[in-house]
């Protein structure tokens, strides 16, 4: 079982970084496989949850939907949230107390 290989052309720095690089590359497919892709941005959120997102009450809630900052979707009885909705809300810096006490 003694086997012998033979390189040429090849420098041992160069062997130990091809190696090294050949062992990244498989242990990143085996230890770190991409994870299939969350549809966050489409996500639905409960008033609950749009209120633990954006940090706010549900009064300031209801206010933000009432000027019409925010648009909510109803299920039944359910008022639902897109998350990317709350995102665009925040981002545009409309999540003031200023802006939400005048409303």
């Amino acid at each position: 079982m003694n086997t012998q290989i033979l390189l040429s052309g090849i420098t041992p720095l160069e062997l130990k970084d091809l190696i090294i690089k050949g062992v990244k590359e498989e242990l990143s497919k085996t230890l770190f496989k991409p994870e299939p892709a969350k549809k966050e941005d489409s996500s639905l959120l409960s008033v609950k949850e749009a209120c633990e997102f954006l940090k706010c009450s549900t009064t300031k809630l209801w206010r933000f939907r009432k000027s019409k900052k925010l648009q909510a979707k109803k299920c039944g009885r359910n008022i639902l949230f897109v998350k990317k909705d709350l995102e665009n809300l925040l981002s545009n810096g409309t999540n003031r107390q200023e802006e939400s006490l005048d409303s």
